[in-house]
C-alpha cells in the first residue's frame, strides 16, 4: 500500500501545482493584476492548504482515529478535489458574473472592491486548497495506523514524493500545457486524474489489513524512544516551522525578481523559479529523510540545514554585483537570433536557477526534521503533521504578504535576502537550545561563515538593473571589454516595488532613462529622440480621430510624457491607470519633460489594473482611450493586449 500511495502521491503533487498556476491565470484575468488581487489569489491558496490541515487536527482528528479505513477519507478528498475541478469551469463563470454585477460602478481601490475580491477568491479557491492540505494530516492518521514505527519515515518520504510531483505538474504548467491546451482542459485532465486516484485508493484500502489503533493516550510517543537531544516539544517544532515558511517566501519573492532582472521577466523566468525551488524542497526533504532514518539528531539536522539556507543566500548577496556580468557572459557564448531563445531560456536560466537550488534544498529539510523531532517529544506523528504542515504554511503566507508589500520595497532585493538569512540563523541557534556542544559545532561554522561571507562588502547592484539581457552582443570585442567600455548612468532612483523594479539612471549628457525590471521603457533628454517621438506622439494622436475630449483614459504612466502630451489638448479630466506604485514616485523626476503632469487640475491616477479601472468606468463617459503597452513577452503585458 505504501508504494502505491508514494506513485500516487506524485500524481496528485502534479496536479496540485497545475491547479495553482492554471487558477492563479483565471483569477488574475478577472480580478486583475494588481498587487491587491495578487494578494488575495495566494492568500485565497496558501490560506486554505493551511486551514485544511489545521482543521484536521481541530475538528476531525479523533474520529479519523476511530475510524476502521481512514485512508477511505483521503479516498474521499481526492475525489472531491476532482469533482470540483471538473465543476470549475461553469463554477467560476456564475462567481465573476456575481463579482461583476455586484462591482459594477465600484472604485476599484475602494475597500469594497477588495472585499468583492476577496469573496470572488474565496468561494473558487478556498474548496480546492482546503481539500488540498487535508490529504498529507489524513494519510498521516492512516499511516500511523499501519505501523507507527515508521510513521515518521513513511510520511516524510509521502511528503517528498509529493513536491517531487509538484515539480513536475510546475514545469508541464508553465512551459507546455497552457499554451498547448489553454486554461480549461489541464483543469479537466488534472481532474480526471484526482478522481482516478481516489478510485485506486478506495478499491485497495477495502482490502487492506491495518492494524487497530492502539487505545490510550495517543497524543504522546507510539515510536520507539529517541534521546531528549533529538527532540523538540511540539510548541517549539511548530514555531520552527512557521519561521522556516516565513523565510521560504521571503526567497521565493526575491528569486523571482532576480529572475526578471537577470533573464528579463517572461513567465518563463517565473516558472523556472517555481519548478527549481519545488525540486529543492523535494531533495531536501528526501534527503533529511535518509539521514534521520540513518540514526542522525533531527535537531541537529534541522539546525544545520537552517545555517547553511543562511549561508547560500548571504553567498548569492555577494554574488549579486557579478552574477549579472557571468550572466551576460555566458549568453555571448549563443548566437543572437531569435531562434536561440529556447536554448538560452534553459541554459542560460538553468546557471541562474543553480544559485537559488542550495538554499531550496537546505530549506526542504525542515518538515522532516521537525516530524520527527516532535515524535521524538512525545507528539503522535499524526498529530505532528497536521501542525507542522499547517503553521509552515501560515508561515509562507506572512512570508508573501510581508515579503512582497511591506519588506520589498522598504529593504530591497539584497536586503531581503540578507534579513532571510539573519531569521534562518537565529531559527537555527534557538533549535538546539539545551543540545550539546557537539551537535552545534556544524552550524555555528556554517553561521560564522556567513557572517564572514559579507566582510567581501555588501553589493553596489551597478549591473543588476541594467537589462543586460537586453544587450546586444559584440563579436568584436569580448564581453568583458564591452561591460568596462559601457556607460550604464548613475542610478538616481530605485525601488523593488510588489509588482518589479523601477530604475531612474542619469547619464553625463542629461539623458534619463525609465527601465522596469531592467527593461528601459522610456527615456528623454541627451538624445533619446526615438522613445520620447513615440512617448509624446502617442498622447497627440488620439486628438486627431476625436478633436474634442472631455474625459480621457491612459493605460500606464510611465515616464509621464504621454499623459502630458495629453492634458496639453485642454481636456478636463485625464484618468491614468498605474500598476506599479514606482512608476508614481519616479513621474517628479521626468517634470521637465511631462510638464509636471501629475500635479496638473483634472489628473486622477488609479493604483490598480486598468481592466479593473476600466470595469468602474461608465464607458459613454470616456472621448478617448490611450494604451501604450510595453512588449508582449514582460510578465502581465500580455493581457493587455488581449480582447478584454
Amino acid at each position: 500500500m505504501n508504494r502505491v500511495l508514494t506513485a500516487l502521491l506524485v500524481v496528485t503533487g502534479a496536479t496540485g501545482l497545475v491547479y495553482e498556476v492554471v487558477l492563479g491565470r483565471f483569477l488574475a484575468l478577472e480580478l486583475g493584476a494588481s498587487g491587491a488581487s495578487h494578494a488575495i489569489t495566494l492568500a485565497a491558496f496558501l490560506g486554505g492548504l493551511s486551514t485544511g490541515a489545521l482543521i484536521v487536527e481541530w475538528r476531525f482528528h479523533e474520529r479519523l482515529r476511530a475510524m476502521a479505513n481512514p485512508l477511505a477519507v483521503y479516498a474521499a478528498l481526492e475525489a472531491a478535489i476532482g469533482v470540483w475541478m471538473l465543476l470549475f469551469p461553469e463554477t467560476s463563470d456564475l462567481v465573476f458574473w456575481l463579482y461583476h454585477l455586484c462591482g459594477e460602478g465600484t472604485d476599484p481601490t475602494s475597500a469594497t472592491a477588495f472585499l468583492f475580491k476577496m469573496i470572488a477568491a474565496a468561494l473558487l479557491v478556498l474548496p480546492l486548497s482546503g481539500l488540498m492540505g487535508a490529504t498529507l494530516p489524513v494519510l498521516a492518521v492512516a499511516v500511523q495506523r499501519r505501523d507507527q514505527s515508521v510513521a515518521v519515515h513513511t510520511i516524510s518520504r509521502f511528503y517528498a514524493v509529493n513536491a517531487a510531483g509538484a515539480t513536475l505538474g510546475a514545469a508541464l504548467a508553465g512551459f507546455w500545457l497552457i499554451e498547448a491546451f489553454g486554461l480549461e482542459l489541464p483543469l479537466i485532465f488534472g481532474a480526471t486524474l484526482n478522481l482516478g486516484v481516489g478510485a485506486v485508493v478506495y478499491l485497495l484500502s477495502r482490502g487492506d489489513s491495518a492494524t487497530d489503533v492502539q487505545r490510550g493516550d495517543h497524543d504522546h510517543a507510539q515510536a520507539p524512544a529517541r534521546p531528549a537531544a533529538h527532540a523538540l516539544p511540539l510548541a517549539s517544532a511548530v514555531a520552527a516551522a512557521g519561521l522556516t515558511g516565513l523565510v521560504t517566501l521571503l526567497y521565493e519573492i526575491v528569486w523571482t525578481r532576480l529572475s526578471g532582472l537577470l533573464l528579463g521577466a517572461s513567465v518563463y523566468a517565473f516558472a523556472m523559479m517555481l519548478v527549481v525551488v519545488i525540486l529543492g524542497i523535494s531533495i531536501g526533504s528526501g534527503a533529511a529523510t535518509r539521514l534521520i532514518r540513518r540514526g542522525m539528531s533531527p535537531r541537529a539536522l534541522f539546525a544545520t540545514a537552517q545555517a547553511a539556507a543562511a549561508l547560500f543566500a548571504v553567498l548569492l548577496v555577494v554574488r549579486l554585483d557579478r552574477l549579472p556580468a557571468a550572466v551576460y557572459e555566458l549568453r555571448a557564448l549563443f548566437a543572437p537570433r531569435p531562434e536561440a531563445y529556447d536554448l538560452w531560456v534553459r541554459l542560460g536560466g538553468g546557471y541562474v536557477m543553480l544559485h537559488f537550488l542550495p538554499s531550496a534544498i537546505a530549506l526542504g529539510a525542515a518538515f522532516p526534521a521537525l516530524l520527527a523531532a516532535a515524535s521524538a517529544g512525545g507528539t503522535a506523528t499524526d498529530r505532528a503533521t497536521a501542525w507542522i504542515l499547517g503553521t509552515n504554511t501560515l508561515g509562507n503566507l506572512l512570508g508573501a504578504l510581508l515579503g512582497s508589500f511591506v519588506l520589498m520595497p522598504w529593504l530591497g532585493v539584497d536586503g531581503v535576502l540578507g534579513l532571510g538569512a539573519a531569521v534562518s540563523i537565529v531559527v537555527a541557534a534557538l533549535s538546539l537550545w539545551g543540545t550539546s556542544v557537539r551537535a552545534a559545532l556544524l552550524p555555528a561554522a556554517l553561521a560564522i561563515g556567513a557572517a564572514l561571507t559579507l566582510t567581501a562588502g555588501w553589493p553596489s547592484l551597478n549591473l543588476l538593473y541594467q537589462g543586460l539581457f537586453r544587450e546586444p552582443i559584440s563579436r568584436s570585442q569580448p564581453p568583458s571589454d564591452m561591460l568596462e567600455k559601457r556607460s550604464f548612468g548613475d542610478r538616481i532612483f530605485r525601488q523593488d516595488g510588489t509588482d518589479c523594479s523601477i530604475t531612474v539612471h542619469e547619464f553625463v549628457s542629461g539623458r534619463r532613462t525609465f527601465k522596469m525590471n531592467g527593461k528601459t521603457d522610456g527615456s528623454v533628454g541627451g538624445g533619446a529622440r526615438g522613445d520620447q517621438m513615440t512617448q509624446i506622439l502617442v498622447g497627440h494622436l488620439g486628438f486627431l480621430y476625436q478633436p474634442i475630449v472631455q474625459e480621457a483614459f491612459l493605460v500606464g504612466l510611465g515616464t509621464g510624457q504621454t499623459a502630458g502630451a495629453m492634458v496639453s489638448h485642454g481636456i478636463p479630466s485625464l484618468t491614468i491607470a498605474e500598476l506599479n506604485e514606482g512608476v508614481i514616485e519616479s513621474a517628479p523626476l521626468f517634470a521637465d519633460w511631462n510638464g509636471d503632469v501629475l500635479t496638473r487640475p483634472g489628473v486622477r491616477v488609479l493604483l490598480t489594473d486598468a481592466r479593473e479601472a476600466l470595469r468602474a468606468t461608465r464607458e459613454e463617459s470616456i472621448d478617448l482611450y490611450v494604451s501604450e503597452p510595453s512588449n508582449p513577452w514582460v510578465v502581465g503585458v500580455a493581457d493587455l493586449y488581449t480582447l478584454e
